[in-house]
């Protein structure tokens, strides 16, 4: 007897259930798709509105003591003298009261406390700051003073003296609607010993005026009085890079010295010599002159006449630079002389604040810097921020921000005043403001990426027709990255050859392109770290085809991090998607009778005979 055969479903069925299944299978993969192509886009958004400057909507806050209030105070020549002669000890603890005073009267005005007031005023003075008017969010900062003793009373219990040189910033408001005040302003003092604490008995405004009023409105347009403009100065033609050097101060290595173990004497008790610890073994010193010239010949070699130095602010000492990273950056210069290198040098990398508590810091900084490198010949340009609006720490409002580029400009140039300015911005419709251009002898725009900067160039060009523009363009990593476009060396050569085209479509004279080499943390150097060139170095020898450079292929996008990532994640959805299919077939018990069933062919058809 024939074993009969269970009948397989019909043609028709068949088609039916894998139609089903591949509908299924494709609306799950397009489910995932949009999902992380949703998760990549909300991504983007994000970043993009994060990068400008955060809006503050609360209240300043003062300090009760300064941050570095040493440096706030310098005492002129004392034009009392007569009887007794003012200690050193009590110098100090004037100036510190009265720093302290002036702390308390801004702190008063953006909080309301006031035991600092009590503390370091009395009398009149005192009923004075607690009547100041607080109709809305202020508050004020001292930013110097300049001192001269004019009494000192026998008891030693009462001085007066003339402060000739108090700058004062004021804020009045807070958040998009604020206004900025910077003054030169003149007092005469009188303080008292009162329970054992110096307090100011008198304040009397002699003499002084507004330097500088910003303010700016809920629209963000900047309006600016009582600061002069400039007249800008002539910037000579560049193609630069962006030089970081390894380090910003030679290492010295300490040996330790060995002690000489004794001879021993017969009879006598030995002691065991003390343990020596190895001197440690020479350490590369950074910024050599040997190290500075050959990136400063290679540099030359790939076409560049400039570099543009970011000068890092906590690493070359913060508010006292020292002496090592000042010697470094005085070696740089003069390197960049010898192999006809211009450099254009950026202020305040890395400053973490820029609210008016810390101006006084930045001063101490800049001054240090500035007196240092003022008149060295390779010097072209001070960049006194690069892309500020995106500072966030302290929350600094926009007019706080621009604020402190007047009140930094204004200062470097009574340092240098032969050397032009700039400011570096991160949109073209900060660098469009004339208010802000107008303080600087040529305007700058940092842009990040390969995009086409064309309609940014002729935004900023049409708003500031006499101001020269300088264009950065950084961000043209080659490390594969996480985003949908390929970041690759052919991308990179490619996003190259654009912008120089842009800039020469446009006749810009003045473009910084990428970073000179990869570090560990960027890969958007023109050069590898083992010092091979990619292929977009050779895009700025004189005669470079531009025009040829092939945009990003197949491969490009194939090997990019995203796109792997993407694909294995379609791929294993796809997978666990059949898997759940077939463990669900496997375990649902058929109905006689339906499509699925293997008797639905007899049923069909009676009468059939199995064969």
């Amino acid at each position: 007897m024939t074993r009969p055969r269970l009948p397989f479903r019909t043609a028709r069925n068949f088609r039916r259930s894998r139609i089903k299944r591949l509908i299924a299978a494709l609306l799950g993969l397009g489910l995932i798709a949009a999902t992380m192509g949703f998760l990549v886009l909300s991504g983007q958004i994000t970043l993009q509105s994060s990068t400008g400057a955060k809006v503050s909507s609360g209240l300043h806050e003062v300090a009760t003591v300064p941050v570095n209030a040493s440096q706030l105070v310098t005492w002129l020549p004392d034009a009392w003298q007569r009887e007794r002669v003012l200690e050193p000890a009590t110098r100090m603890m004037i100036a510190a009261s009265y720093i302290r005073a002036w702390a308390a009267i801004g702190r008063f005005q953006s909080t309301g406390e006031r035991p600092a007031v009590i503390d370091t005023f009395s009398g009149a003075a005192r009923r004075a700051v607690l009547e100041l008017p607080r109709t809305g969010p202020s508050a004020t900062w001292d930013l110097r003073h300049s001192l001269e003793l004019e009494f000192y009373a026998l008891d030693g219990a009462t001085v007066a003296f003339h402060d000739g040189g108090a700058n004062i910033a004021r804020t009045v408001g807070t958040g998009v609607s604020e206004t900025v005040l910077l003054s030169h302003e003149s007092y005469d003092v009188v303080m008292v010993l009162e329970d054992g604490f110096w307090r100011i008995r008198q304040l009397r405004r002699s003499a002084g005026s507004d330097t500088a009023t910003l303010t700016t409105d809920a629209a963000g347009a900047t309006a600016i009085t009582g600061a002069a403009a400039t007249t800008p100065r002539a910037i000579p033609a560049s193609l630069a890079t962006e030089y970081r050097p390894a380090g910003w101060a030679p290492v010295v290595p300490v040996a330790v010295k060995a002690t000489a173990t004794p001879t021993p004497t017969p009879g006598a008790t030995l002691t065991p010599a003390p343990s020596v610890t190895p001197a440690p073994a020479p350490a590369p010193t950074l910024l050599a002159p040997a190290t500075l010239g050959a990136d400063f010949a290679r540099l030359r070699a790939l076409g560049f006449d400039t570099i543009r130095v970011p000068l890092p602010y906590t690493e070359l000492g913060g508010a006292t630079p020292t002496d090592d990273a000042i010697t470094g950056l005085i070696t740089l210069l003069e390197q960049a002389d010898r192999h006809g290198l211009r450099v254009q040098l950026v202020l305040f990398d890395g400053f973490p604040d820029l609210t008016p508590a810390n101006w006084l810091a930045a001063d101490a900084h800049l001054t240090a810097i500035a007196t240092a490198v003022r008149g060295q010949p390779a010097l072209a340009l001070w960049d006194l921020a690069d892309r500020p609006e995106q500072r966030t720490t302290g929350s600094p409002s926009p007019a706080e921000i621009r604020a402190f580029l007047l009140h930094i400009g204004a200062t470097l140039r009574e340092l240098d005043p032969g050397t032009p300015q700039t400011i570096s911005w991160a949109t073209s419709t900060a660098a469009a403001d004339p208010s802000m251009a107008g303080l600087v002898d040529a305007v700058s725009l940092h842009l990040t990426g390969g995009g086409d900067p064309t309609a940014a160039i002729e935004a900023v060009r049409t708003a500031l027709p006499d101001r020269a523009m300088l264009l950065t363009l950084t961000g043209l990593s080659t490390e594969g990255g996480w985003g949908p476009l390929p970041k690759t060396e052919t991308r990179q050569a490619s996003d190259v050859a654009r912008v120089l085209l842009a800039a020469e479509r446009a006749g810009l004279s003045h473009l910084s392109v990428a970073t000179l080499t990869d570090t560990k943390t960027d890969a958007g150097g023109l050069l590898r770290t083992d010092g091979s060139a990619k292929p977009a170095a050779a895009l700025f020898e004189a005669g470079a085809p531009l025009t040829t450079i092939p945009a990003p292929g197949v491969l490009d996008y194939a090997t990019s991090k995203f796109w792997i990532l993407v694909v294995a994640v379609l791929l294993a959805a796809a997978g666990a998607l059949l898997w759940a299919r077939r463990l669900r077939r496997t375990r649902t018990p058929q109905k006689p009778g339906s499509a699925d069933s293997p008797t639905t062919e007899l049923h069909e058809h009676p009468g059939g005979t199995p064969e």
